[in-house]
């Protein structure tokens, strides 16, 4: 939704018309008192409206770069430690076990099933935990960004 409203507003930017001066009628558009002055105020209008949009994407551009390293970096490190406290949890379960236990099973069924459960663990803790968050954040702000839309149209 937010890129969809800069590229609205980057599409009327460039396409703002420019009135021809002097009109056939002789007159001269909006309330100048010459062309020259016509197109010198329709030129800085552009101007700062183009400063404006820039702006905009220019902090689009910052906010979207340190909310995917923010969600990277954080959902990266809460997935990583969730896998760590899972293996160390399994291992001290393992190292509690009765001797007995161990003569039932071998070293290597022991490890691979260490190894298994926490890659499954982290294969369902964080990709798609962050994917869904991204997905309802962006659902939200779309959202808001439509009632703000709406209900304040001067704002934009």
């Amino acid at each position: 939704m937010k890129w969809g409203l800069l590229f609205s507003e980057t599409i009327r930017l460039l396409f703002q018309p420019v009135e021809v001066c002097p009109l056939p009628d002789g007159s001269i558009p909006g309330e100048y008192p010459s062309c020259a002055d016509y197109w010198e105020g329709t030129a800085s209008y552009m101007r700062m409206e183009s400063f404006r949009v820039a702006g905009y994407w220019a902090i689009l551009f910052v906010a979207s770069v340190l909310g995917n390293l923010v969600t990277f970096w954080g959902f990266g490190t809460a997935s990583e430690r969730l896998n760590k406290r899972v293996r160390d949890s399994s291992f001290l379960a393992l190292l509690r076990q009765e001797v007995g236990f161990f003569d039932r099973r071998s070293v290597g069924t022991l490890t691979s099933q260490l190894q298994d459960d926490a890659a499954r663990i982290h294969a369902f803790s964080g990709e798609p935990v962050r994917s869904f968050i991204v997905a309802m954040s962006s659902i939200a702000v779309g959202l808001v960004l439509s009632l703000v839309v709406r209900l304040f149209p001067r704002w934009l």
